[in-house]
């Protein structure tokens, strides 16, 4: 039986957008401001081609979606580009709204993602560093925990590592307001030790 040519489409499309991504990721690694400007426009892409997939039919559809938006967001904070945090930060917001809609008692790569997306939104809200942006980066990290702690994250082989790394974040978020959360600052910090030192290497 010939090859559906609808579904050949779909196919063609995604492998194309996942091409862009690796494209851009390999820019990434590169490390310099010049080079995140071409990895945007390769992510731009990757969404713009996700974007033209059944969405709504397959949700590993939207994840392929949601991480050209988390890497896009992380390009656009490695760029020069004027208001570049901004962006990024609209960019995770994107992310997050396509993350929320999935299963994520389904597979333990989606909470995973959605815990990702909460910390990297949260660090460029630190990076930014707009007063009013340091307690709405807490709320991220403290998202980021929540998903991680979660039954439906348990089978990730990484989600003591990343749960570590979002309980010291949290305390590093909390630092500003020293005076009215020291108890909190020390409960995150101690969090993290704790999960670090039984992560057996």
């Amino acid at each position: 039986m010939a090859d559906d040519p609808v579904l050949s489409q779909i196919s063609y499309r995604n492998s194309l957008a996942s091409d862009w991504m690796h494209r851009g990721m390999d820019l990434l690694k590169a490390n310099t401001s010049a080079a995140a400007d071409k990895a945007i426009l390769c992510f731009d892409e990757a969404i713009a081609l996700r974007c033209t997939l059944p969405l709504e039919q397959d949700p590993f559809f939207r994840y392929g979606l949601s991480a050209g938006w988390i890497n896009r967001g992380d390009a656009l904070v490695k760029s020069a580009q004027t208001s570049s945090l901004d962006e990024a930060i609209r960019s995770y917001d994107k992310a997050l709204t396509v993350l929320e809609s999935l299963p994520v008692a389904d597979n333990p790569l989606y909470p995973r993602r959605l815990a990702i997306a909460w910390m990297n939104r949260g660090t460029a809200l630190q990076q930014r560093g707009v007063s009013s942006d340091a307690w709405e980066a807490t709320e991220c990290f403290r998202e980021a925990i929540a998903v991680l702690e979660h039954p439906s994250a348990a089978k990730n082989p990484d989600q003591i590592l990343l749960l570590a790394a979002a309980w010291m974040n949290l305390a590093g978020s909390l630092f500003p307001f020293h005076q009215q959360e020291a108890r909190g600052i020390r409960e995150a910090a101690n969090r993290a030790l704790v999960l670090i030192q039984g992560i057996a290497y």
